[in-house]
């Protein structure tokens, strides 16, 4: 048996969660984060302008471990291991690289339609023919805030 993407993991929780109300959504979450002993994020509103950088989700650096300690430290070998099925898994893997992966000059709190496009070329040798697009799709489905 393969395991399921982190991707395909989400897509679950998020159709039991879907049609439930905010607030049992939010403590059925909480309750999943207190027992695997994670901290939960922070609110953060959602961008209502699809062409400003889409912020990327907070971040406690005092619970992720350094880059180097067995995380790829570049992003071609961070979009292998993560395996995106589609260009929002793709700019989602990326955001998440950007935020909490890459060498501390490099980090960013929000990734921009050409960070996209570097990430693309980087990590697939391709950019993105709308990069705006993907991004825009992906608040659209929730990948980002």
């Amino acid at each position: 048996m393969t395991a399921k993407s982190d991707f395909m993991a989400a897509e679950e929780i998020k159709a039991i969660l879907n049609g439930r109300d905010k607030p049992e959504q939010e403590r059925i979450v909480r309750w999943v984060n207190e027992s695997l002993g994670l901290v939960a994020p922070a609110n953060r509103p959602v961008a209502s302008n699809p062409s400003a950088p889409i912020p990327a989700a907070p971040h406690d650096p005092s619970t992720t471990a350094s880059v180097g300690v067995g995380r790829p430290v570049d992003i071609k070998s961070f979009i292998a291991e993560k395996k995106p099925k589609s260009d929002v898994q793709f700019a989602a893997v990326a955001a998440y690289f950007y935020s909490y992966n890459a060498n501390q000059a490099e980090r960013k709190e929000s990734i921009t339609a050409k960070d996209l496009q570097e990430a693309g070329r980087q990590a697939r040798g391709v950019g993105f023919k709308k990069p705006i697009a993907t991004l825009s799709n992906g608040l659209k489905l929730g990948y980002f805030n």
